[in-house]
């Protein structure tokens, strides 16, 4: 455990497994998270064609209160 960045969010969110979001995406009627994404977000908002290596790296929440 790297106690040095432990209360990065990514590290204590408990979001969804795969199995998860194949189930809740089929209750919804999509196949994909991209196909749920196209038909629920607005066309004009969405990101098309970035690459998540081009976002900026996260911060722990103590480093994002600090500035």
């Amino acid at each position: 455990m790297n106690l040095h960045n432990s209360d990065l969010f990514e590290s204590r969110h408990l979001g969804l497994n795969n199995n998860d979001e194949k189930i809740m995406l089929n209750k919804l009627g999509f196949n994909s998270i991209e196909d749920f994404i196209n038909q629920v977000v607005p066309k004009d908002i969405q990101i098309k064609n970035q690459l998540t290596v081009d976002f900026p790296k996260g911060c722990s929440e103590r480093e994002a209160t600090k500035k």
